[in-house]
């Protein structure tokens, strides 16, 4: 058997086993040991098996065992951690060679010399190396080069369902594909995940007899192989493709089938793992979230920090490289050092390592979702969270209807204070948030003839007690004296005020309280202060901008309003250390930009509560335009979910389908990798998670139609769902052909038209319809019986079936032809054609 995670020596050696169940194994912590390593488990009578780390903790380390725990004695057994990540053995003697889900030969030849070993995790391409997709893919299937061309680097899925031949295509692509025109080296690699033994016979014998296996290199995992060898697959094809691209130069296509396989594994290892689930199950999915909401988060310096995500995004990628996909509609940073705010399953909160930050381009309406605790915006197909069962559940935010229960953060776990505040800084800056403003400008002195920078900080009040209090404020923390004026003789108002430019500095620049009314906030060093600080600051505000007590109320009641969103939400972040006991309530004036906070003592409405949640009913719903054309994502170690600072919504993130970012191409490189993922969507539903997820990630789809493969055709190519988004990239002159964009164009054209009058006959009955229209009902006929059908064993090249879709348009009358150039028609038209 190959040995595909060689390392030079053992790093670790544990004995002490604590339980074992289904794939996971727990074992004792020791230090050292790193999330993805690799380790052996040596069971009583011998055996060796391989597994990963997957969970680091002080008191355990959870071990994901390739092959299952079933045989595992934890007193008589032994795990042994190499110190390494997975690494798969490489060859450029892989092609033609069968390998299982680990990549161990399993058609009986030779074990592999390797030139090389590579983490199968991989990494995306570098941003400033990627190289578009231009170049057409050649697969023989019409209509998949007609209408929906494939390009190098592009990944472009197919979407299948139960029963459907997507099997059958993929084995027709990996026989027929090539780069048309380039006579440079093409390969194929294929992994065939979750598959049954019949269908894995039917590949491995189809590539042998057709001479395609020469070419290729082919990974087999079974159904009856172990589940976490099905989620390794798909990572050691496309690090097997990488290493032929960029080591070898060639032009790899990856097919991967089922993709829905892999999802169901994903599914199955996150339930065993005890994650939250996300839709139906599956863990995490979509981008999601406005860019103007704010996340709770602990930056690199330990400090508490109430940031939008769009500014998150902007302030990372100043720092670390931008990784874009060809067409812009994705970014993505890679984070480190940056802890989220999240949840456990149980509802436990905690912060948890941040590893991107992704944003992708988004055109449609959000939905708006409002509470008695905070809000959000989000896309309608995101899932957030309610509690149901005394665990968190996902729910879909487009599902959801007034009186539903959504989960929140009631308490704010420990994490390490800072102490760099002064009391008297601290009461300063309450006061400045409640009622100070300031001023920045320029002014020209004639007598001296020159040009003066002001910087005054300002502070209002009619109490002569909180005056006095700022004015020692000032004296103790800057070693200065303030001036006295009355801002205001009508309501005997008094302002404190102070040109030093290091009070401006300090107040403004660096802790960035706001000049205006609208920019106000309670600054991160605050939220990060200890509770003296946090007392200090709260209590000055509240003497300066707070409500008066209500003598109805028993204990002291607050009440906070402000116009600055900013305020809002880092004040609840702020009462909710101060008070843990009370809930920050919100209420929002009607068609004005202005929100009280309110400290209750308990909750009026609907709720349950489960740990560090609190899940309350919603109270409005309603459709919005998103801040920009951008939504925004965290993926979170762990958990999966991250907090929106209104109020402390929890919502979902997404790290599925890393896998498709590692398509492309490299400047400088002659190789390149494209994808095409198969995957059969349950019931055939377009809108299930898998699909749902695929297609938003990738340029395009490629559906089969059940409707089709009733009538006999193959391959059922449904033409309307299906899509290519890079097809202009990689058509026309010197690539395809010149007429190649207008002929596709028209014939969507014509079969729609086509299609509608099928309905429509239906109705009036085909006597009813024009010549015209008789002609087009033809055409829709032909175009599925001679171009969409065709041989599983037929090869067309791009011009043969261009000539075959000039030949269906002649059916339609020639002054249809709008979409096509009349030099086109001339030249390519049967009708001018045949007198040449």
């Amino acid at each position: 058997m190959t040995e595909a995670y060689r390392a030079p020596y053992f790093v670790k050696e544990v004995s002490s086993l604590y339980s074992a169940r289904g794939s996971l194994l727990v074992v004792e912590s020791m230090p050292g040991i790193k999330y993805g390593e690799i380790v052996e488990v040596e069971t009583a009578s011998g055996e060796v098996r391989y597994g990963q780390v997957i969970d680091v903790s002080k008191d355990a380390t959870v071990i994901q065992v390739f092959g299952g725990v079933k045989e595992v004695d934890l007193k008589r057994s032994t795990v042994r951690f190499k110190g390494e990540t997975f690494k798969l053995p490489l060859s450029l003697d892989m092609l033609g060679r069968t390998f299982d889900g680990l990549g161990r030969p399993i058609d009986g030849g030779p074990p592999i010399i390797p030139e090389d070993y590579a983490d199968i995790n991989g990494a995306p391409i570098n941003p400033a190396a990627r190289q578009p997709p231009s170049e057409f893919i050649e697969t023989g299937i019409s209509a998949i080069d007609g209408l929906n061309s494939l390009v190098r680097g592009q990944k472009l899925p197919i979407f299948s369902g139960s029963g459907l031949p997507h099997n059958r295509i993929a084995a027709q692509i990996v026989r027929q594909a090539t780069v048309k025109g380039k006579g440079e080296s093409f390969a194929i690699v294929f992994a065939a995940i979750g598959v049954t033994f019949d269908d894995a016979r039917f590949f491995i014998k189809n590539f042998e007899e057709t001479g395609a296996l020469e070419r290729t290199v082919v990974f087999i995992n079974t159904a009856s192989d172990p589940t976490v060898e099905r989620i390794a697959a798909p990572r050691v094809a496309l690090t097997t493709a990488e290493f032929l691209a960029w080591k070898h130069d060639m032009h790899v296509l990856v097919i991967l089938t089922d993709m829905t396989n892999y999802c169901e594994a994903l599914r199955e290892m996150s339930a065993a793992r005890e994650e939250v689930p996300g839709r139906r199950g599956y863990p995490g999915y979509m981008y999601s979230v406005d860019g103007s909401r704010r996340i709770v988060i602990l930056d690199e310096k330990g400090l508490l920090r109430i940031v939008t995500l769009a500014e998150l995004f902007d302030e990372l990628s100043k720092k670390s490289k931008v990784l874009r996909d060809p067409l812009g509609f994705e970014e993505k940073i890679r984070v480190k050092g940056i802890y989220a705010l999240s949840v456990s399953r149980d509802g436990v909160a905690s912060f948890k390592p941040v590893k991107y930050i992704i944003r992708h381009k988004y055109y449609g309406k959000m939905v708006k979702i409002r509470t008695p605790l905070g809000e959000t915006i989000v896309t309608p197909n995101h899932s957030i969270f309610t509690i149901e069962n005394n665990k968190l559940k996902t729910v879909e935010a487009g599902k959801l209807k007034k009186g539903d229960l959504i989960a929140h953060i009631r308490f704010l776990p420990k994490f390490k204070k800072l102490k760099n505040i002064s009391i008297d800084l601290a009461k300063l800056m309450g006061y400045y948030v409640a009622e100070g403003h300031a001023t920045k400008g320029v002014y020209y002195d004639k007598r001296r003839k020159k040009y003066y920078v002001h910087q005054y900080v300002k502070i209002d009040n009619t109490d002569l007690g909180i005056i006095k209090d700022v004015m020692n404020s000032f004296i103790n923390e800057f070693n200065i004296q303030p001036s006295i004026i009355v801002s205001d003789k009508v309501s005997n108002t008094l302002r404190v005020s102070t040109g030093r430019r290091k009070v401006y500095g300090l107040l403004i620049e660096r802790y960035r309280l706001g000049s205006k009314a609208k920019e106000k906030t309670v600054p991160s060093e605050i939220l990060s202060s200890d509770i003296k600080c946090q007392k200090a600051f709260f209590e000055a505000f509240y003497a300066g901008n707070g409500k008066s007590q209500d003598p109805r109320y028993k204990i002291k009641q607050y009440d906070i309003i402000t116009i600055s969103e900013r305020l809002r939400d880092t004040m609840i972040w702020l009462v909710k250390q101060l008070f843990p006991e009370r809930y920050p309530v919100i209420y929002k004036w009607p068609k004005r930009n202005v929100w009280k906070i309110y400290l209750s003592t308990r909750l009026r409405a609907k709720h349950i509560t489960l740990n560090d949640v609190v899940a309350v009913e919603v109270k409005s719903l309603e459709y919005v335009d998103p801040t920009d054309n951008w939504v925004y994502d965290l993926s979170v170690e762990d958990n999966e979910n991250f907090v929106e600072a209104c109020g402390g919504i929890v919502l979902h993130n997404t790290d599925l389908a890393t896998m498709y970012e590692r398509a492309g191409r490299i400047w400088g490189k002659k190789g390149s990798v494209t994808i095409m993922p198969i995957l059969t969507m349950p019931d055939d539903d377009i809108t299930h998670p898998i699909p749902d997820l695929t297609g938003y990630i990738t340029e395009g789809q490629l559906v089969l139609s059940r409707d089709l493969h009733r009538k006999g055709i193959y391959p059922p190519m449904d033409v309307f769902l299906s899509l290519s988004r890079l097809m202009k990239e990689g058509i026309g002159p010197g690539k395809t052909r010149e007429d190649h964009r207008g002929v596709f164009m028209q014939l969507y054209a014509a079969y729609a038209e086509g299609q509608h009058l099928r309905e429509l006959s239906v109705i009036v009955g085909t006597e009813a319809l024009s010549e015209r229209d008789k002609k087009y009902l033809k055409f829709a006929d032909e175009f599925e019986a001679r171009f969409i059908k065709q041989g599983e064993y037929e090869r067309r090249t791009i011009e043969e079936t261009l000539d075959i879709a000039w030949d269906l348009l002649s059916i339609i009358p020639e002054e249809d032809l709008k979409l096509i150039r009349e030099e086109f028609i001339r030249k390519y038209h049967p009708k001018y054609r045949e007198k040449v």
